[in-house]
């Protein structure tokens, strides 16, 4: 049997603070440096970091 597994994260481009792009929000696997994100316009940056912090709120699936 598969197994689909999301992982939530939140996107931040630094050097542009005004930045109009929409970022995904949800990733089939867990980023790691040097993988590139594109946002729904087809911009892509590269992953330069990754800061692990705790989720205050459940997520829809695990809500039910």
């Amino acid at each position: 049997m598969a197994m689909i597994v999301n992982v939530e994260a939140k996107c931040v481009v630094r050097d542009e603070p005004d930045n109009k792009e929409k970022w995904p929000t949800i990733f089939s696997s867990r980023p790691a440096i040097g993988d590139i994100v594109c946002s729904e316009a087809g911009v892509e940056l590269p992953v330069t970091a990754i800061k692990h912090s705790s989720i205050s709120k459940l997520r829809n699936d695990e809500m039910s």
